[in-house]
């Protein structure tokens, strides 16, 4: 009977040294796993990379915070300038409206000169100069002048003989000529005749001064001559 409860007490004692050596493995096991996820916890938080990760993930944050306070100082920037902006914007349209106004002055197209047609016709002016027979004929003007200064207007290429006729008929002056081998000479004007003041007294005439070497109605006028009759006493 004593043997039989000491081989009951020994299993007792066994069941309960295999239960703690149980616990104490179980414990001992989990303390091992706790300390290696402990481990492995500090290990990530020391490792490079992982560290490297969460600065980049801090960075982006601080990117992304940075930009849209950026953002909001923009869009306070904007929301303060966009009355300057629109005031300038409104002063700039007007002289961009006042550029545009004189760049369309600028463009318009400029007023091209009038080019005159050739003249077909020459003003000329005659005078006719008696002074030589005052008093010496009757019907001579005192003043000593048929015409002075008379203005004519003949076709272009029309003679000196042309334009006596012309401007004569025009003030009621009478003209003789005739034709010689020369060309026309005019004997009488405004009735007064050659060699009615000595033998070789008569008319001659002058272009601008000058005594052309050809008769009256070989002379061409050109635009602006002064033409002179003068009655030459002899």
């Amino acid at each position: 009977m004593f043997k039989k409860s000491l081989c009951i007490a020994l299993a007792l004692l066994l069941s309960i040294s295999i239960c703690a050596c149980s616990r104490a493995r179980q414990q001992a096991a989990s303390e091992a796993v706790s300390q290696s996820a402990t481990t492995a916890a500090a290990g990530e938080q020391s490792s490079p990379s992982s560290s490297g990760k969460d600065t980049a993930t801090t960075k982006k944050g601080e990117k992304k915070t940075t930009e849209k306070g950026a953002a909001a100082d923009e869009g306070g920037a904007n929301a303060g300038g966009s009355a300057d902006k629109g005031g300038g914007n409104a002063s700039g349209g007007q002289q961009g409206a006042a550029g545009k106004q004189t760049t369309t002055k600028k463009q318009q197209p400029a007023t091209q000169k009038k080019t005159n047609p050739p003249k077909s016709t020459v003003d000329a002016s005659f005078t006719i100069n008696c002074s030589a027979a005052v008093g010496e004929v009757e019907g001579v003007p005192g003043s000593g002048y048929f015409l002075r200064g008379a203005g004519v207007s003949v076709s272009k290429g029309a003679s000196v003989y042309d334009a006596l006729l012309q401007c004569c008929e025009a003030n009621g002056v009478a003209v003789v000529a005739s034709n010689t081998m020369y060309g026309m000479y005019v004997s009488s004007i405004g009735g007064l005749a050659e060699k009615e003041v000595g033998k070789m007294s008569g008319w001659t005439y002058t272009v601008n001064g000058n005594y052309p070497p050809k008769a009256c109605d070989k002379y061409t006028l050109s635009d602006g001559d002064h033409v002179e009759f003068i009655y030459k006493a002899g």
